[in-house]
């Protein structure tokens, strides 16, 4: 395989991951429109097999999920220190500031590729290991 041919499926994949694995004909009208690359859905379907990306979606919605959760974390120890703090820790707030410009990033992303659903768990679980608050049903 060539390296133009290998920027084009990675370019091609990042399209399919937006999009989140649905609509082929819109995949490749996209793709067309938007980066002047016409392939075949038979090509598409062959290459996510090949690239076996739905599993590689899979496995990044699963790393930014828990990526989310440790810095939220580290987020409310750093808010801890900084109230406790009698002096001014300027790295401390450079870096408490970095996380939350962090999760930030991340969330923007992951409303097109985490079910709603999974966000109202991941914040419960966030409540309940960080904060002791747990949500009775009903």
């Amino acid at each position: 395989m060539t390296k133009g041919s290998e920027k084009n499926r990675e370019l091609v994949f990042r399209v399919y991951r937006e999009a989140g694995g649905k609509g082929v004909r819109d995949i490749l009208g996209r793709l067309e429109k938007e980066h002047g690359i016409k392939i075949s859905s038979q090509t598409l379907r062959l290459w996510k097999k090949e690239g076996r990306w739905d599993e590689r979606i899979d496995r990044g919605r699963g790393l930014d999920e828990e990526m989310v959760i440790r810095l939220l974390r580290l987020i409310k120890k750093y808010e801890r220190y900084l109230e406790a703090c009698s002096g001014v820790d300027t790295q401390a707030a450079y870096a408490y500031i970095n996380m939350i410009r962090a999760v930030s990033e991340l969330q923007r992303k992951m409303p097109k590729r985490i079910d709603p659903e999974r966000m109202k768990e991941v914040a419960q679980e966030i409540l309940e290991t960080e904060f002791g608050i747990k949500r009775g049903n009903g």
